[in-house]
């Protein structure tokens, strides 16, 4: 599955997506330098080790783990309209406030419309 790119996973960590070791759920991370590598957390020791400073360490979600998140925890849901005619966009639908915006651009891939939108609710709306 696509992974978030390092600057959403940096406001996703803000906006308190959970950042806690889980190898179920989150297999990959941005690693501590601030550069795109993504690192298998199978392979990391750095939850483990007390020296290591993680406050610049960040998960990198899937898409489909942060749209899960922002439905469950933030009552958010990202919609993408299934597209024949035309390129993607996305909806997003705020059950805490009863409010909806739509995309006001076409984005050639469904990926590039989710990461849109969940740019959009975590810049705006959250």
């Amino acid at each position: 599955e696509d992974i978030i790119p390092f600057e959403i996973a940096k406001k996703l960590k803000e906006k308190g997506f959970p950042q806690s070791p889980d190898y179920f759920n989150y297999s990959s991370y941005y690693d501590w330098d601030g550069l795109r590598k993504i690192h298998s957390l199978s392979n990391a020791s750095v939850w483990f080790d007390p020296n290591i400073d993680r406050e610049n360490i960040y998960f990198a979600p899937t898409i489909s783990q942060v749209l899960k998140w922002l439905r469950e925890e933030k009552k958010m849901h990202i919609i993408i309209p299934a597209s024949f005619d035309r390129d993607y966009w996305w909806e997003v639908r705020d059950f805490n406030r009863n409010l909806s915006e739509y995309s006001t651009s076409e984005l050639v891939t469904y990926e590039e419309a989710a990461i849109d939108g969940i740019k959009y609710v975590l810049d705006n709306l959250i």
